[in-house]
């Protein structure tokens, strides 16, 4: 075999100038090495949290040792979880440029109904489990050209995909201090090489691999490569019939006079980390297709450490002197034995069956003396208030305390007074919340770019959130200016759901304000208030108001018409008819859904603009200038 086909084997002329698959297979393998620690922290976490803390420390324990589990991880977890990650939201796009403020507003708008196709909130949910857990959730945004959407009349393919990816499983550039610097990142899966080769994007390539080197099977070269699968993936037994499936991104120069940015970033697919499946050398849009959340800053550190993490060895510690309450307890029903040989009773059935409480046994003389229990030695009662001093420290130190987590706080009643606590207890978490706006920017930026790049004609409904008007914008994305550009804007602390009780608290007062006191204009409106409301089924609620609204409108219209063509019908003049039936409506009710107060001025406007009014001559005239009837 010449050399020459030796390199195409590995497929190394699939890769473009300037990227050697050497040089990735070296960085792969300093990276994964500098990556052992921190995957042993993440695996250790990850196995406490399901509950699973005596099988990842390894510890040995004698048989008869009772080993409880009071899970101090899964709670600081789950309430940042409820506390901040379940509440999904993207980014506003905010226009550098006037000319492109028309583009922005309807972009903005139709990112609501872009958001809810693509599930977008599961995924940032997902992210922000990880983040809590392990301090980083990764998202991946890519385009799937083979997704079909649309209605009946309007039909496209093409659509955003997102995917998220295991910590566990995914490296960046360790020299940079941010994920932005990275010169490259990677994540890999585990699959058997039947799936593998079912992928049209790789059959050709396993082809050529086969045909040249006949010995791809689970007993060949390829075998001997596959890396150790952590324990939530394979077992060990299945491990051999798994081959390593590798996700490769670069970023390489590129001074051509068309690439504005100055670097491609190349995507190469690579099997068992030797050989080249596929290579893009060009990804669209010129990014890294990921969001990372942190949970808490990385530092100095290429993942960070977690709030769970920090309290580890805390929650040990704490596990640790549960077991020997819960040990000692359990001995206490069943301390040592001593017998007297000479009492005559039968030491195999007493062996057998000396603690049933229902069993006779026949003794020589004074049976108090035939069987002695061994005092068991007390616990020191120092021990009890460490344990519980460790809990408090648990908690005070994680910031997940009982006001936190939501539980009953006892003798504080005002709204005040709560408020306060609430800010001194989440105070900590304002970092958190701008790592999280930052890892939704991105995760916006990433939707917003893949669409403009890959997207054609498109529809979209969208639904104003005060008028509960539906229309349809439409964007021709291969035609919009690549010059357009966007800051990204996001306060995500509005919508946390530790707020909402707040907001709804502040919208009450409001509306009670406006109530008393009538301003004009409105201080709050009552769609207003309903958007601050943290209450089911607000969406139904819109839609309804709006129906009925519009009815209401179309009924007054329509009354208002019938009122002044009979008027007009009977000789009365339109000008005099204009009046008198705003008088009429004005009677009947002091505010309507056209206006505060009908006035004549509203009711002229309203049947000048009318189609009777048209079937009348009435149509841009002046009515209070006209002489004489119909």
């Amino acid at each position: 075999m010449s050399k020459k086909n030796v390199k195409d084997i590995y497929g190394s002329d699939l890769l473009p100038e300037g990227v050697c698959l050497q040089g990735i297979k070296d960085r792969i393998k300093d990276t994964d090495s500098r990556y052992t620690k921190v995957l042993e922290r993440m695996r250790i976490l990850d196995g406490t949290d399901r509950g699973k803390l005596w099988d990842v420390v390894a510890a040995k324990f004698p048989k008869y040792q009772l080993t409880p589990d009071s899970n101090w991880i899964n709670y600081i977890k789950e309430n940042l979880v409820a506390s901040i990650y379940t509440t999904g939201k993207y980014a506003t796009l905010t226009p550098k440029s006037k000319d492109d403020i028309e583009f922005v507003v309807e972009f903005n708008a139709a990112l609501e109904t872009i958001w809810d196709n693509i599930k977008a909130e599961y995924y940032q949910f997902l992210a922000g489990e990880r983040a809590a857990l392990l301090n980083l959730g990764i998202t991946q945004v890519g385009w799937d050209k083979n997704i079909v959407g649309g209605t009946k009349n309007y039909w496209y393919k093409g659509d955003i995909k997102f995917k998220n990816i295991d910590p566990m499983k995914f490296r960046r550039d360790p020299y940079a201090d941010v994920f932005d610097n990275s010169e490259f990142c990677y994540y890999y899966d585990d699959y058997s090489l039947a799936i593998i080769k079912s992928k049209a994007l790789y059959k050709e390539r396993i082809a050529e691999i086969e045909k040249a080197v006949d010995v791809l099977d689970d007993n060949n070269i390829l075998s001997d490569i596959i890396p150790a699968a952590t324990d939530r993936q394979k077992t060990n037994d299945s491990k051999s019939k798994y081959h390593k499936l590798t996700y490769y991104y670069t970023m390489y120069p590129d001074d051509s006079e068309s690439n504005k940015e100055g670097y491609k970033i190349a995507e190469i697919h690579l099997l068992d980390d030797t050989y080249v499946l596929h290579c893009n050398p060009d990804l669209k849009p010129r990014m890294f297709p990921f969001a990372l959340l942190y949970c808490n800053e990385p530092a100095g550190d290429i993942v960070g450490a977690s709030e769970p993490a920090k309290q580890f060895k805390s929650n040990l510690t704490y596990n640790l002197l549960n077991s020997i309450y819960a040990t000692h307890a359990y001995k206490a029903q069943r301390p040592p034995r001593f017998i007297d040989a000479g009492s005559g009773i039968n030491l195999r059935q007493f062996a057998k069956y000396g603690n049933d409480a229902d069993k006779t046994f026949i003794v020589n003389g004074d049976a108090s003396k035939a069987v002695h229990y061994a005092q068991f030695p007390a616990l020191p009662p120092e021990l009890l208030q460490v344990k519980q001093d460790l809990g408090r420290d648990i908690k005070d130190t994680s910031g997940i305390d009982e006001i936190y987590a939501g539980k009953n706080t006892g003798s504080i009643q005002t709204t005040g007074g709560m408020d306060t606590l609430m800010e001194v207890t989440t105070g900590r978490d304002n970092q958190k919340l701008l790592l999280y706006e930052e890892y939704t920017k991105r995760l916006t930026e990433l939707v917003v770019n893949n669409i403009i790049q890959f997207g054609d004609k498109r529809k979209y409904t969208v639904t104003d959130p005060i008028t509960q008007q539906v229309k349809e914008v439409e964007f021709d994305f291969p035609h919009v200016d690549d010059d357009i550009r966007f800051r990204y804007s996001l306060d995500i602390q509005t919508y946390l759901p530790r707020n909402k009780a707040r907001l709804a608290s502040i919208a009450n007062m409001l509306l009670e304000k406006q109530t008393q006191y009538k301003p004009d204009p409105e201080i709050i409106t009552v769609e207003e208030w309903l958007l601050m409301q943290d209450i089911p089924f607000k969406d139904m609620i819109f839609k309804r108001m709006g129906i009925q609204r519009n009815t209401r409108i179309t009924e007054q219209v329509a009354q208002t018409l019938e009122m002044f063509a009979t008027l007009v019908d009977g000789g009365v003049e339109p000008d005099v008819a204009v009046e008198q039936v705003a008088n009429q409506l004005q009677a009947q009710q002091q505010q309507t859904t056209l206006g505060n107060t009908a006035t004549s001025a509203d009711i002229g406007s309203l049947v000048a603009g009318s189609p009777q009014a048209a079937q009348m001559g009435l149509n841009g005239q002046d009515m209070s200038s006209m002489e004489g009837g119909v």
